[in-house]
């Protein structure tokens, strides 16, 4: 069933800019693209201020911005043609080119185009801006995880607890949230591994160590996970996250499946409860028909018209290639 092929959605959130939400969503897509080939969505949803592009090398010619423009007649087929694919495997649905263009972009459009990539890809990834506002939102109520990001510096660590703590009130909890402590760093004055565990009153789930050679990789735009091995400090980090994300699909997969089935169940009670009124009709109807007189007609219900929807413009022209670019 369609419910029962519903990709898994993972979001990378901060309460602050600078620590790495952007590296650790594109290094998380890049990782399980290599696993999933063209099954794979990255979606830069820091709209004002995108680097995914940037952090992959890509000058994509079709944005977030040339979907919302096609948001009328959006589809699965449509969504990848707009998304720019990289070697790694993933696409990536870039963010708008221009502050203006990103200002046009609501929550609404937002679930709606979350909703249609879930259909269209084994996984999506978001990356998003450090603000818990609409946009972010309509990501986390999709979210199968929430990756909060966080770095072992003091003020981070205050104001990640509250992030944490108002996550949970939104109904975010353990079930969803996972904490994961990038650049972490063992120089003299950053809390230790415990100490972060202790202030936030949580466990971190993940920990990817500050190495010189992750800035490195986003100067060049060649995700480090794309080299790491499990000897590295940084691949000891996050390839755990890599495969914690690639395995969400199997587990949502059947959380949907057992979703369906329970619906299918309770269609089949409704079918049967519908088969005995049908019965009872029946019988009512022989009894009035060897009795005093017929018995009332039932009303058929009314046609529904349906209402012919014009297109949008579309936008977009077709390159030599077939490929869609986004006009100016």
């Amino acid at each position: 069933t369609a419910a029962a092929t519903r990709g898994a959605l993972g979001s990378f959130v901060s309460y602050k800019g600078g620590g790495g939400i952007s590296t650790m969503a594109v290094n998380a897509a890049g990782g399980v693209a290599l696993r999933r080939p063209e099954r794979v969505l990255l979606v830069d949803c820091s709209l004002q201020l995108g680097v995914c592009a940037t952090l992959l090398d890509l000058r994509p010619t079709t944005t977030l911005h040339a979907a919302y423009r096609q948001r009328d007649r959006l589809d699965e087929t449509l969504l990848r043609q707009l998304a720019a694919p990289h070697d790694s495997g993933l696409d990536l649905l870039a963010a708008p080119a221009t502050a203006a263009q990103a200002a046009d972009i609501d929550a609404a459009f937002i679930s709606q185009l979350l909703t249609l990539a879930r259909r269209a890809y084994d996984i999506v990834v978001v990356d998003t801006f450090p603000l818990l506002d609409g946009i972010v939102m309509a990501a986390l109520d999709l979210s199968t995880r929430a990756f909060v990001v966080l770095e072992n510096v003091v003020p981070t660590l205050i104001g990640g607890a509250a992030f944490i703590q108002l996550l949970r009130q939104l109904g975010f909890g353990p079930d969803v949230v996972r904490i994961v402590l990038n650049q972490y760093s063992t120089a003299a004055g950053n809390p230790s591994l415990a100490d972060t565990e202790r202030r936030l009153e949580l466990p971190i789930d993940f920990v990817v160590p500050a190495h010189r050679k992750i800035q490195s990789a986003a100067n060049l735009g060649r995700p480090f996970i794309l080299s790491a091995k499990r000897w590295w400090q940084p691949g000891k980090g996050m390839l755990p996250l890599v495969a914690e994300i690639n395995s969400l699909r199997a587990a949502d997969s059947q959380q949907a499946a057992d979703s369906q089935q329970a619906a299918d169940s309770q269609q089949a009670a409704d079918r049967r409860g519908a088969a005995g009124e049908a019965a009872a009709i029946s019988k009512a109807r022989v009894s009035a028909s060897d009795g005093a007189g017929p018995i009332a007609q039932l009303g058929e219900p009314e046609a529904r018209g349906v209402g012919a929807s014009g297109s949008a413009a579309s936008g977009l022209r077709t390159t030599a290639a077939g490929d869609y670019e986004e006009q100016t």
